[in-house]
Formats: C-alpha cells, structure tokens, sequence
C-alpha cells in the first residue's frame, strides 16, 4: 500500500490511541509525516 503526498493517515498507539498526520514526503518505502496535535 503506497500514500501520495498530503493523504490524511492515522496511527494507533497503544491500541487506544488514535492520532491523525498528514504524508508530508516519500522516499522509497520511507514516509515523513506531520502530526497533528488538538489541545481542547
């Protein structure tokens, strides 16, 4: 499965935890993404 540039992704930490990025870059199979970060 590849992800194009800007594709919103989700991580799943700790099997509860769910954090939205956004693909910033790719580089071969290497992705660079940026987190997103919501303080309420």
């Amino acid at each position: 499965m590849t992800y194009e540039t800007g594709t919103e992704v989700f991580f799943i930490e700790s099997n509860r935890i769910i954090r939205k990025a956004t693909v910033v870059r790719r580089s071969g199979d290497f992705y660079i993404s940026r987190l997103r970060f919501h303080l309420f």
